[in-house]
C-alpha cells in the first residue's frame, strides 16, 4: 500500500510535469552551449570548462531523471509498495542540481569580483551560500536514495528549507550586485559600453526569475508536504540557472558583434542562430554580352 496521505497523483503527477519542463529547457540549454562553444573564442579558460563541466552535469542530470521515470512508470507497474517508496535516482537528481547551480553562481561570483574592484566579500558570501547549499542537498539527496516511503522522507525536509533559504539569499544577493552595477555603469563612463551592460542586465533579469523559482520551492515544500511539487520545480532549477548563465555569455558575445546596447530581455531564451556574416556576401560574376558582328554594306566595284 502507498504511505498514509501519499498518493501516486501527488507524489508523481508534480514530477511528471516537472520534468517535461526540464527536458525542454534542456533542450534550449544544449542549443545554448553549442552556439556559445562555436563563438567562445577569446573567453578566459575558466570560463569555457566550467561551460563543459556544466554541460555534463546537465547530461548526466537528463540521463538520471529518464532512469527515474522508468523506473516508477515501467519497472515498478502495478507495484504498489514500489511505488510508493523514493530511490537512488530521485537523490541522484538533488544532488546533481545542486552542485550545477554552485558552479552557476561561482561564475556569478566571479563577475562581480572583477567587475566591483576585486573585492571578495561578497563573491566570497556567495560562494559560501552556494557549499552550503550543495551540503544541504547531498543530505537530502542521500536520505531519498534510501528507500523509504515518501511520508517518511518528510523528516528530512529542514535540508531542503536551510537549502532553499541559502539559496533564496544567495541569488539576492547576486541580483542587487548586478543591479548597483548596472546602474554605476549607466550613470558613470562606461554608460555607452553594450557589453557590460547586457550581462548585467541580463544577470538582473535572470536572478530575479529565478528566485521567484526558489521561493516558490520552499513555499510548496512547507505547505504542500504531502506533494512532490516543491521537489520537482527544485530539480528543474538547475536548467533554468544553466540557460541563465549562458544566455548571459551569448548575449555578450552578440553585443560585442553588433555593438547594441538596448537589450532589455525577460528571460535569456533567444537562440539565434544566422549564417556567418560573410555568407551573403556573394560578388557578382561578371555578365558577358554577346552581339552579333557589326553589318557593312556590300562593296559594288566598277
Amino acid at each position: 500500500m502507498h504511505a498514509p496521505g501519499v498518493g501516486v497523483d501527488d507524489a508523481f503527477g508534480p514530477l511528471l510535469i516537472g520534468y517535461t519542463i526540464m527536458l525542454s529547457l534542456y533542450g534550449l540549454a544544449l542549443a545554448q552551449t553549442i552556439v556559445y562553444l562555436r563563438r567562445s573564442r577569446g573567453d578566459l579558460i575558466g570560463v569555457k570548462l566550467a561551460v563543459i563541466v556544466l554541460w555534463i552535469i546537465d547530461n548526466t542530470h537528463v540521463a538520471v531523471a529518464i532512469i527515474a521515470m522508468y523506473m516508477y512508470l515501467v519497472h515498478l507497474h502495478g507495484d504498489a509498495h514500489g511505488v510508493g517508496l523514493t530511490s537512488w535516482p530521485l537523490g541522484a537528481q538533488v544532488y546533481l542540481t545542486g552542485l550545477s547551480d554552485m558552479i552557476v553562481r561561482s561564475v556569478y561570483a566571479h563577475r562581480i569580483w572583477s567587475l566591483n574592484n576585486r573585492s571578495i566579500l561578497l563573491p566570497a558570501l556567495i560562494v559560501f551560500l552556494s557549499i552550503l547549499t550543495l551540503a544541504m542537498g547531498l543530505i537530502y539527496g542521500v536520505a531519498l536514495a534510501k528507500p523509504v516511503s515518501w511520508a517518511a522522507s518528510r523528516t528530512i525536509n529542514w535540508c531542503g528549507y536551510v537549502g532553499d533559504c541559502c539559496e533564496i539569499l544567495a541569488d539576492a544577493v547576486i541580483t542587487f550586485k548586478m543591479t548597483r552595477l548596472l546602474l554605476r555603469l549607466r550613470l558613470g563612463s562606461h554608460k555607452n559600453d553594450p557589453v557590460l551592460i547586457t550581462i548585467l542586465t541580463y544577470s538582473v533579469n535572470t536572478g530575479l526569475l529565478t528566485t521567484l523559482c526558489v521561493v516558490a520551492s520552499l513555499i510548496l515544500l512547507a505547505t504542500a508536504a504531502h506533494s512532490s511539487a516543491g521537489l520537482a520545480i527544485y530539480i528543474a532549477l538547475s536548467k533554468l540557472y544553466l540557460n541563465a548563465l549562458l544566455g548571459t555569455l551569448n548575449a555578450r558575445r552578440r553585443a560585442e558583434v553588433s555593438g547594441i546596447d538596448d537589450i532589455d530581455p525577460i528571460l535569456t531564451t533567444q537562440v539565434t542562430i544566422s549564417p556567418p556574416a560573410d555568407y551573403w556576401d556573394v560578388t557578382p560574376a561578371p555578365v558577358v554580352i554577346l552581339s552579333p558582328p557589326e553589318q557593312h554594306p556590300p562593296t559594288v566595284s566598277a
